[in-house]
């Protein structure tokens, strides 16, 4: 509690109070906030702990634990010294992280509300943000399972609600709703599991259709990055209805290995979506648009930059050995081992693992065109090929991450060795069961099969090793030399020169010479307005016609409307009066 204070009043504190500078003043804040995640570590490995419960109905457990560490790594990423929108950010993840922490249902209706109502950004989107923040302290109550599910659901809707430090707010968002999900929803003792469970898992299937069909056909950057960030909330929601399910039907091996997929995404799966969100705001950033159309080259003019988007993109399309692969395991066997007997019960699960093939095929398809369209290719935009690598010191956080992720992701098992606190009422009673026989696996719904990520490393670099040693000894053919190509030859490899805007260009030493400025899609309107004849007379006429109705329809519309408002009311009050004329008669008949 102490260091969540302390990340605050850095971010709060002005340079001249506490004679840092402000880049000291984030390092500072990110170390504080470092601190908070390694505590949460230790204490899910440490679930006795003294002192557990402390002042102010604040408790340290696991459950409290495995929230309070992605809300710690996204205060991780939070730049203080960017502007007062990192100021207000870093309070809301203060409050999402105080909300974990807390054991009263009212402490955690007013944490989380305040967290979500800080992320507030304009009052376009106002409507929609309250109307989650109401549905959040309406589930915080006990004994509301069915009300705990909507916000889990209605909250994979929400976008970053803009740039810089607003782009990590889907992070803290989502995670206030599965939060009151897993303090309500998945401790219900109430008789409709079932269906709880059957709307859980056919929300996250619809949701995950949703989001990843945006992601795919968006045209902003931004928008597909939330996009792919909504795959963790999605897998999450899953876990949890396969969970609810595993525990109506009385299968604790089941519900155990549901529980894990929800752990180990919450874990290992979360921080590198949180890190793909930071990364793809210094994406738009580098490229100084948020088009898609006007992105690409990454790879040519930041390497740091593309390697980690690389990195955190394979986690994302849940590739092995990878944490992602891990969950998508857990979710599926334990999904066939909750297959009752026969076709016609059997039904409905076929039909969400039908569904939730679909939605792992869409999300794959949106980080493959993501790929392309940022990575590969050359620069459509002068901003783009003048764009710059980022600094360590923006990679440090990324890299702390990644390397938290890859330490977890390899040894799954001592995530869910001692968490299987977040499901205690159902877990108490099978605790010799469940208990996990090693830190290096994942143990499957049927007691039997496991998941061992380290087994797949190996054997993937046993593929690997022998490949690249018979590359290089393979003789290669001399290829001919080319003359690196030179855009402005008369400036030498380390001058500089004014580029259009006034920005700096400066001749960079690359392996195939300088990539070619590719115009984009203003090219294709130009040559086809050049190439097209001009329109006739009557052509035209019709199109500022078509033009004219077009911008008067909807205040024909809207007169209308207001027309058969008038007639609806006067025609309401007719029936009425004949309904009273005739229920009059019918009283003095009687």
């Amino acid at each position: 509690m102490l260091l969540i204070v302390s990340a605050c009043g850095l971010a709060v504190a002005p340079s001249s109070w506490v004679r840092l500078s402000p880049e000291q003043l984030s390092l500072a804040a990110r170390i504080c906030w470092g601190l908070v995640a390694l505590t949460a570590l230790i204490s899910l490995a440490w679930t006795t702990a003294p002192g557990a419960d402390f002042v102010l109905g604040l408790r340290t457990g696991a459950q409290e634990a495995i929230f309070l560490f992605p809300f710690a790594m996204t205060g991780l990423f939070i730049e203080v010294s960017d502007d007062r929108f990192g100021r207000r950010v870093t309070f809301a993840c203060a409050m999402a992280s105080l909300g974990a922490l807390s054991v009263e249902p009212w402490l955690l209706a007013m944490t989380g509300a305040g967290a979500q109502m800080l992320l507030f950004s304009s009052r376009q989107s106002l409507f929609g943000s309250g109307l989650r923040s109401l549905l959040f302290v309406a589930s915080c109550a006990p004994g509301t399972g069915w009300i705990a599910c909507i916000p889990a659901l209605v909250s994979g809707c929400a976008a970053a609600p803009g740039r810089g430090a607003f782009a990590l707010a889907p992070s803290l968002e989502m995670g206030c709703s599965l939060l009151v999900l897993s303090r309500n929803g998945l401790h219900t003792q109430n008789t409709s599991i079932r269906q709880m469970a059957g709307l859980l898992l056919v929300g996250g299937v619809i949701l995950g259709i949703t989001r990843a069909t945006d992601a795919l056909f968006t045209r902003r950057a931004s928008t597909a990055f939330g996009g792919i960030f909504a795959l963790t909330h999605v897998l999450a929601v899953i876990a949890s209805g396969l969970y609810l399910l595993a525990i109506a039907a009385d299968s604790p091996l089941s519900a155990h290995a549901a529980l894990s997929a929800f752990v180990v995404d919450l874990i290992c799966v979360w921080p590198v979506a949180i890190a793909l969100l930071y990364l793809g705001d210094h994406v738009v950033r580098s490229g100084g648009s948020d088009r898609l159309s006007l992105l690409g080259g990454l790879g040519l003019f930041a390497p740091r930059l593309t390697g980690a988007f690389a990195v955190a993109m394979c986690v994302m399309a849940l590739l092995p050995p990878a944490a992602g692969f891990s969950v998508l395991w857990l979710v599926v066997t334990t999904a066939l081992a909750l297959l009752p007997e026969g076709y016609a019960p059997a039904l409905p699960s076929i039909t969400f693992l039908a569904g939730f093939g679909v939605v792992v095929t869409l999300f794959c398809l949106a980080i493959l065109r993501l790929v392309i369209l940022v990575v590969f290719g050359v620069p459509r935009s002068p901003r783009m090929a003048a764009s710059t690598d980022v600094s360590m010191s923006v990679m440090q956080p990324v890299l702390i991450c990644l390397f938290i992720s890859g330490i977890m992701s390899v040894f799954p098992g001592m995530v869910t060795f001692q968490a299987t606190g977040i499901g205690a009422p159902f877990h108490d009673e099978h605790s010799t069961i469940v208990t996990s026989s090693s830190f290096v696996t994942l143990v499957g719904p049927d007691g039997l099969s496991s998941w061992t990520p380290i087994a797949v490393t190996f054997m993937l670099a046993a593929i690997a090793v022998p490949v690249v040693l018979l590359r290089r000894r393979t003789p290669r053919q001399p290829l001919p030399s080319s003359l690196p190509r030179k855009i402005f030859p008369d400036v030498s490899a380390t001058g500089e020169m004014p580029w259009s805007g006034g920005l700096k260009w400066r001749s960079s030493c690359l392996p195939f010479g300088e990539p070619l400025l590719w115009p984009g899609t203003d090219m294709a309107s130009a040559i086809l307005k050049q190439a097209v004849p001009a329109l006739p007379a009557f052509i035209s006429n019709a199109r500022s016609y078509i033009r004219k109705t077009l911008f008067l329809t909807p205040r024909l519309l809207r007169f209308v409307l207001c027309r058969i408002h008038t007639i609806e009311t006067h025609g309401l009050a007719v029936v009425l009066l004949i309904i009273a004329a005739g229920l009059w008669f019918a009283a003095l008949r009687l």
